[in-house]
């Protein structure tokens, strides 16, 4: 194991503890295993391969505006952002948000990764980290590049004034394509995330508010420990601006629009099963029976409509069922753990303590159809 493995995993014995303490991870029983593979294997991927992509991303995105104002500087290595900017873009603007992401994403909710073993077949044989992924990232990140640079560009050809009847200048133009960077890669991590709490949005958003603090302080305040401030009043000035927010808007927009109609066009054309199980996930939250398998999920049916909230007062023995129609029973959990769909199952009625369920906390359902095992 020392010698081959990728990952080294050691069990705590009675016949010595050498082999755990020099493990990468370390579990106490062999049960443990198959969530440590499934579920943390599972979730570190994903979070590791967005990771290391997505820096890559926003690097491009970064540093390929400053190679095109070369060529329209004189090649005079005029920088187009403030050296404040070039510092704090890495550290403070856009580290956080990535850095959470990489900590507590979860795509997938963890029953159903420990109950669906196949699951790992969508990242399996390093699939997320493979050249063709990474060629995309890059091209997305020089198009959006390319689209804050030139659409800037393009868009302020001619003279453009501000609110005091100043003409846009050279700082004001790198801010102005360092506001929509800032934005439009945030944004992209946004889209890309799956899994909510409070300090996502805590920190994706305050990260966008301390960078608009910032530039308002930095640009704002006459500092004394400072020699000259080429970045006075900048920042103000092109927010009092309407072009200057109108192009913001629209350079975002366009950044993003081909990732989004990429995401849209693959996950209604060629979704995966991880896919058709978030779309069922979202789609039947709340209504979801722990007895349906999550087979039925590869079925293409994930589009059906949700089955309707059985009536509170009607019993589900009380429904005339057909010879087609199976009779099944199930503990009724407060949290189920399988999507249902409808044609594999309908609901029927609800009987909680009446009929053939009393006493017995379940619940009867009837189904048409091939049958469910429960």
């Amino acid at each position: 194991m020392i010698l081959e493995a990728h990952v080294g995993i050691g069990i705590m014995g009675k016949e010595g503890r050498q082999a755990a303490r020099n493990s990468d991870y370390a579990i106490p029983k062999f049960k443990h295993l198959k969530k440590m593979l499934l579920v943390h294997g599972h979730y570190y991927y994903i979070r590791i391969s967005e990771l290391v992509q997505y820096f890559f991303y926003k690097n491009v995105c970064f540093i390929f505006p400053q190679f095109l104002y070369q060529f329209f500087c004189g090649f005079s290595q005029q920088p187009l952002y403030d050296t404040a900017y070039l510092t704090l873009y890495n550290i403070s603007f856009t580290s956080l948000p990535i850095l959470l992401y990489s900590l507590m994403e979860q795509h997938i909710n963890i029953d159903i990764l420990r109950k669906d073993p196949t699951l790992y077949r969508d990242i399996s044989k390093n699939c997320l980290l493979r050249w063709p992924i990474f060629i995309y990232w890059t091209l997305l990140g020089v198009y959006d590049a390319m689209v804050m640079f030139f659409g800037a560009y393009f868009l302020f050809d001619n003279t453009t004034f501000t609110s005091n009847g100043q003409m846009f200048g050279n700082w004001t133009f790198g801010t102005l394509v360092f506001t929509v960077l800032v934005f439009t890669v945030t944004f992209k991590l946004v889209l890309d995330t799956h899994y909510w709490t409070w300090i996502n949005h805590f920190v994706i958003w305050g990260s966008l508010i301390f960078f608009v603090v910032f530039s308002l302080l930095w640009g704002g305040i006459i500092w004394p420990f400072l020699n000259y401030q080429r970045m006075y009043y900048v920042f103000m000035q092109m927010l009092s601006s309407g072009p200057a927010w109108l192009s913001i808007i629209l350079l975002i927009t366009a950044g993003l629009l081909p990732d989004v109609v990429k995401k849209v066009i693959c996950r209604a054309l060629w979704p995966t099963t991880t896919e058709r199980i978030q779309n069922a996930d979202r789609l039947y939250r709340g209504q979801l029976s722990e007895f349906s398998p999550l087979a039925s999920l590869r079925g293409g049916q994930q589009d059906a409509a949700p089955p309707a909230p059985p009536h509170p007062r009607r019993s589900a023995l009380d429904s005339p069922f057909t010879s087609e129609k199976k009779l099944m029973f199930t503990r009724w959990r407060p949290r189920p753990d399988y999507p249902s769909f409808p044609p594999l199952l309908r609901f029927a009625g609800l009987s909680r303590g009446g009929g053939g369920a009393k006493g017995r906390g379940g619940g009867a359902y009837g189904s048409t159809g091939p049958e469910t095992p429960v």
